[in-house]
């Protein structure tokens, strides 16, 4: 039906942005991977069963815990950092936006075609960016101090203004294109000639950094606001304070609207109105959140207003309000991360939106209906501190409650998942977890002197022993891993000391107070040694053996991250040196350095011990021979960097985290299949026949994976197809041809 069609052409509007990240992305597995598009969820889960022997498929299982959609009429990503400005020009068919990085870039407002990308414009983050009337200059700010003007045309430096003494927070040119104003931390609003650089008017007052500043429509008053909880007026001919409104918080940005007749301010939740011509108050409303952006509309009747609920990690919301009433007409959703930027088009139908999730989002302006989009349920867990495992496929989650001091059970399969026990009370604030190998114990650790704390996984209530700091020395429990066999679990406290607890409760190994900070620690997999790293240095005691331990100096700098081979024969050590160092356990010494061109997060050796795969930040996965030293497979697929990555089915695909789940087929170096993420994840559970998975992202959302199977076919531990040939033929060329005197569209 046409409606089918509209609404899958929208979802493909909305998401289109991840093939410009991936172009190897299977459509199918994007639409099972997405909330808020049920009709397309079902026909993806449909295909995906009848061609699942292709191919691996997943769906999210527990999706309908989450009602997020994205009602957004675009959504681009065109920038690789996170988004901090952007601006309609004036006939609304650009559309200039800037970064952390300090790239700016100006790209059709329909198309999203990139007219001119200025790649290093400043030094530091970019703070506003703005057309000039005419269109053909910009002008952008940022905290390297300086102001800079461009031709839209050739994307040519034409003026730098570095006249400001501290980070410059916003810029702007008055109604005819001649000055700009500008405001900085230090305290200070100039105007200055848009053609010379010149300061024109300096205006002094305000007693913290100034956040915003905006020229009046005939040029003759510039209205800001500072940190200092003011707004204040001035007169732009000699930079006269006219009047100064007290406000309740930091302010964040202003406005004038109705004509210039009136102004209004951000403190925080709160929007404040004011009388333009005196300063009085015309009062004030509140949103469910912090307002992190806001605009208003070019005929004065609406306010956008992008509102982040500090309380819900989810709910982030553009939002529209009836200025005359003071009423809430409009909440969309769709960004994933604090938007930071918000405009009107020039018509006032559509807004524009820039967050840090790295897109710009258009929405279409809705007069008439009240948009709400329901969060998470409250039958999900928080998952700050967490521990989880699969057993018999049977997905158990250990969550510590807000509180802190409160532990949390979750239970349940791919059909139901649920709150089992609703919390543990105890007397210190939870600060460690873990789950020992075979599921039936799960062990606590506490701040201050609470120790650590053994409980059954059936029965968190059921307290099987407590080992307490102040008998132990032990404080502020850090980190708890159980040994291979859990007969044994390694504790690391706050006052760099190792300690090995039997799983009876004793004591047997304590290392007393060290030189340098503890970045890692573990029991070897045969229970017989134990390593613990410190800044720079490694240590391997023989457990039960009194002898001194193996010390080696290891890096320049701390060790990030190890891994021991399940041999016991070989450790893996990274530093922020871009190096990973092979060392032999037994002797203590290196036989192999893999460098590398960029920083690395994790490394993993394979479990036939002949590989080992490193996670970089670029992207990538690498993996090296480590008998030879020769770097062997190679796999990009990640548009941000890889955090973690684990080897399955006998180390023939290989699992790759970070924006997105990637399996890849290791001996042919081809993706299998891609989940992308709402946000990013840095571990994953798994069941040893793929069929569940489970993760968790920093956006808050919780993934239960389900292998996708023929009906009543058992998910099969196979090599699969990886030519996804279905998929491709689903596949959309993704140039759009649009025509604007006709104003219509088509896709190819």
């Amino acid at each position: 039906s046409w409606e089918m069609i509209s609404q899958y052409y929208q979802f493909v509007v909305c998401n289109g942005h991840i093939y410009n990240i991936n172009p190897q992305q299977s459509i199918i597995q994007m639409a099972l991977s997405k909330l808020g598009w049920p009709d397309i969820y079902d026909k993806a889960e449909k295909l995906a069963k009848k061609y699942c022997h292709e191919t691996l498929y997943f769906k999210w299982s527990n999706n309908h815990q989450y009602d997020v959609t994205d009602q957004s009429i675009s959504s681009t990503v065109i920038h690789n950092d996170r988004i901090t400005c952007c601006s309609f020009s004036h006939d609304g068919d650009m559309i200039v936006s800037c970064c952390d990085g300090g790239e700016i870039k100006v790209w059709d407002s329909l198309s999203s075609a990139v007219l001119l990308s200025i790649n290093c414009g400043h030094q530091d983050r970019v703070t506003n960016c703005c057309f000039s009337p005419s269109d053909k200059l910009i002008a952008t700010s940022s905290w390297d101090h300086s102001v800079k003007i461009w031709d839209v045309g050739s994307g040519q430096l034409v003026l730098k203004y570095e006249k400001h003494t501290f980070g410059v927070n916003w810029c702007e040119f008055s109604s005819d294109g001649d000055k700009v104003v500008t405001c900085s931390a230090d305290k200070l609003v100039k105007i200055w000639n848009a053609r010379t650089g010149k300061d024109l008017v300096i205006c002094h007052g305000h007693t913290g950094g100034v956040l915003q500043c905006h020229f009046s429509k005939d040029d003759k008053k510039v209205l800001s606001c500072s940190s200092d909880e003011s707004l204040r007026m001035w007169d732009a001919s000699n930079g006269q304070n006219i009047f100064l409104c007290r406000c309740p918080h930091r302010v964040s940005s202003c406005s004038y609207y109705d004509d210039d007749n009136k102004l209004m301010c951000i403190c925080r939740n709160t929007v404040c109105m004011w009388n333009a011509h005196n300063g009085s108050s015309l009062g004030q409303f509140y949103c469910s959140g912090e307002i992190t952006a806001s605009d208003v509309s070019s005929d004065s009747k609406y306010f956008a207003l992008c509102v982040y609920n500090v309380f819900k990690k989810k709910d982030i919301s553009l939002q529209i309000w009836d200025v005359k009433k003071k009423k809430l007409i409009s909440i969309y959703y769709g960004h994933t991360d604090n938007i930071y930027d918000v405009q009107f088009s020039p018509n006032d139908q559509t807004v524009v939106t820039a967050s840090y999730d790295k897109t710009i989002k258009l929405w279409q302006r809705n007069k008439k209906k009240l948009n709400r989009a329901i969060q998470a349920k409250n039958n999900l867990p928080n998952l700050d501190l967490y521990e989880c495992k699969f057993l018999d496929n049977y997905l158990v989650i250990y969550a510590v409650h807000e509180e802190k001091s409160r532990l949390r059970m979750f239970a349940g399969t791919e059909k139901e998942f649920k709150l089992i026990s609703k919390y543990s009370t105890f007397g210190h604030r939870i600060t460690a977890l873990a789950i020992s190998n075979n599921g039936k114990r799960v062990a606590i650790g506490f701040n201050e002197s609470g120790g650590v704390l053994l409980v059954s996984a059936n029965d968190i209530k059921n307290t099987l022993w407590h080992v307490k700091g102040n008998l132990s020395e032990m404080t502020n429990v850090s980190l708890i891993k159980f040994s291979s066999n859990d007969e044994n679990m390694i504790v690391k406290d706050g006052n760099r000391q190792l300690f090995v607890i039997s799983i009876t409760g004793d004591v047997v190994f304590k290392n007393g107070k060290s030189n340098g900070d503890i970045t890692g620690c573990a029991i070897f997999p045969s229970g017989k040694k134990i390593l613990g790293c410190y800044d720079e240095t490694f240590k391997i005691w023989n457990f039960g053996n009194k002898s001194q331990p193996i010390t080696v100096q290891a890096h320049n700098d701390i060790i990030a991250h190890f891994d021991i081979s399940k041999d016991e024969n070989m450790l893996a050590t990274l530093s922020f040196d871009k190096a990973v160092k092979l060392w032999d356990c037994v002797t203590g010494s290196q036989f192999a350095c893999l460098e590398h061109t960029s920083s690395i997060n994790t490394c993993k050796f394979s479990g036939n011990c002949q590989f080992l795969a490193t996670c970089c930040v670029d992207g990538s996965v690498k993996m090296w021979n480590v008998r030879s030293g020769r770097l062997q497979y190679q796999f990009r697929g990640h548009a941000t960097q890889v955090l973690n990555c684990y080897f399955l089915q006998n180390d023939s695909i290989l699992l790759t985290i970070g924006d997105s789940l990637a399996w890849w087929q290791i001996e042919d170096e081809e993706l299998i299949q891609r989940f992308p993420l709402y946000g990013n994840a840095a571990m994953a559970y798994y069941t040893d026949d793929l069929k569940l998975l489970a993760t968790a992202d920093d956006k808050g959302y919780f993934y239960f994976l389900t292998q996708i199977s023929h009906k009543n076919e058992t998910p099969r531990r196979v090599s699969f197809d990886r030519r996804l040939s279905f998929d491709r033929r689903l596949s959309i060329d993704r140039r759009i041809t649009l025509d604007k005197h006709k104003e219509s569209c088509t896709i190819c």
